[in-house]
Order: C-alpha cells, then sequence, then structure tokens
C-alpha cells in the first residue's frame, strides 16, 4: 500500500492499494516499511489467505462475470488520526467487498491476473449452484380467505 501525507487541504492521510502478491515476508510480519521517500511510503502488509468457499460462489460468478474480475482489499483505521490502516481482508468474492462497506471499511479493487480467474472459474464451474427461481403469485389472484 502506498500512503501520502496531505495529498490535498482536505486531506491529512490517503491510502491506495498499489499491488497483491504471493506473501514472502519474514514470519510474524505484518506490516513492513518498505520504502518512505518524503510525503509518500510504501507498506507492505502480510499474513493473508485467499481461501474459496462453496457459499461464496454467487459472489465469486458476480466478480468473474463484472467485465472486470478484480481482487478486493479491505482495509480501516487503526489510530485517531487516521495516519496508518489496517488490511483486514484480500478476497474474491463480490459480496464479501459489499459487506465490508456496508461495514464502513475501504474497499479497493485491483485487476486479478488471468491465471487467477481461470482458477476462480474453475473452482465456481465445480462447486457453484444457481438458486432456484419461484414464481410468486399476485396476492391479487388470491382467494381473500387464502391472503
Amino acid at each position: 500500500m502506498e500512503r501520502q501525507s496531505q495529498p490535498n487541504p482536505w486531506e491529512d492521510w490517503r491510502f491506495r492499494v498499489l499491488e497483491v502478491r504471493p506473501d514472502e515476508s519474514p514470519a510474524g510480519a505484518s506490516r513492513l516499511l518498505l520504502e518512505e521517500q518524503g510525503a509518500s511510503s510504501r507498506w507492505l502488509h502480510t499474513g493473508f489467505e485467499v481461501g474459496l468457499y462453496p457459499d461464496e460462489c454467487k459472489g465469486y460468478v458476480l466478480n468473474l462475470t463484472s467485465g472486470q474480475p478484480s481482487w478486493f482489499v479491505s482495509y480501516r483505521p487503526i489510530d485517531g488520526d487516521g495516519s496508518q490502516v489496517e488490511v483486514s481482508a484480500v478476497s474474491l468474492s463480490y459480496i464479501e467487498a459489499d459487506r465490508r462497506l456496508f461495514a464502513q471499511e475501504q474497499v479497493e479493487t485491483l485487476p486479478l491476473p488471468e491465471e487467477i480467474a481461470q482458477w476462480l472459474g474453475t473452482y465456481t464451474d465445480m462447486h457453484f449452484v444457481p438458486e432456484e427461481t419461484h414464481k410468486v403469485r399476485a396476492r391479487s389472484f388470491l382467494k381473500p380467505h387464502e391472503r
């Protein structure tokens, strides 16, 4: 992640996800400062597993059919002045990202590499079961005692 100090008169801090990559950090590290140049710094947040779950398949399908399959990276401030953030999750589920947005977390997207999209597509092909649609009969067609 990149952190910028006072990027404009209205913000004290701005954060931006730069990339998602395999975790190759030292054991036990969770947030490492990689580089600092003036008002900008780059941080590595580690220790996240991207697991796939059958009950999240609808969220994966929505991600894959969105036109731009993405990583969803969610984070939140961890101190009072907003100068640091904690990455809370890395996900492939569109629905999980929506839940995190509703919980007031910041969620950013990054393009999903083709090989990960293919892997996700294979998983959803094996596990996704579309919901059955049920016709709902209009209440006006029911007899008064059935309403």
